[in-house]
């Protein structure tokens, strides 16, 4: 699916840029791509406790990840590719525990961009983006025990795998990286 967009107007809602990849912010009218992303059991079985989405479900979330955008610069956003324009997922920084200061890194991308190197690409721009925010001094990540291409993306952008945790009734892995082990990783000019 293409993203049908003047250059102009999406220019205006980029939020990260990488060599393959816009992050962009998302429009009141997509909840049906969210739904479409998430309508296997193959895009959505590694998200805690859930399944594929509903419409509705789909609406939600978009809500939110806007909601979140207009607060503290936050969210998952839309991910499209710049050689075309078509979406390929979802990807960003949400705030899982405020009041601990945790936020949580998350991507989603479509099966057919799997094994491409596009969600370490994207993670790595999100981390970027969120330690230059300055909402917390640590971001954190889950990972299903079984997602392995989740868990080599996390510690290949940096972060540590520092044991289990329970996230929504399901145990999980927990991933971590402080914002000055982040700083050691990347150039003067990333950050």
């Amino acid at each position: 699916m293409t993203v049908a967009t003047s250059n102009e107007a999406l220019m205006s809602q980029i939020i990260v840029e990488t060599p393959r990849i816009l992050a962009c912010l998302w429009h009141e009218d997509e909840a049906a791509l969210l739904k479409d992303l998430h309508s296997t059991h193959e895009t959505s079985g590694y998200i805690t406790g859930e399944g594929p989405w509903s419409h509705e479900k789909a609406l939600l979330k978009l809500q939110k990840y806007r909601s979140e955008h207009e607060e503290d610069g936050t969210g998952k956003y839309k991910i499209i590719l710049k050689r075309d324009g078509s979406f390929i997922g979802r990807a960003g920084v949400s705030a899982y525990d405020k009041q601990a200061g945790e936020y949580e890194l998350g991507y989603v991308l479509k099966k057919a961009h799997w094994g491409q190197g596009l969600a370490t690409e994207i993670a790595r721009a999100m981390t970027n983006r969120f330690f230059k925010l300055g909402l917390s001094n640590r971001l954190i990540a889950f990972s299903d025990h079984w997602n392995r291409p989740s868990h080599q993306v996390l510690q290949k952008i940096g972060m540590l795998n520092i044991g289990s945790r329970l996230v929504g009734g399901s145990e999980t892995l927990e991933f971590s990286i402080f914002d000055s082990d982040w700083k050691s990783r990347v150039t003067p000019t990333e950050r």
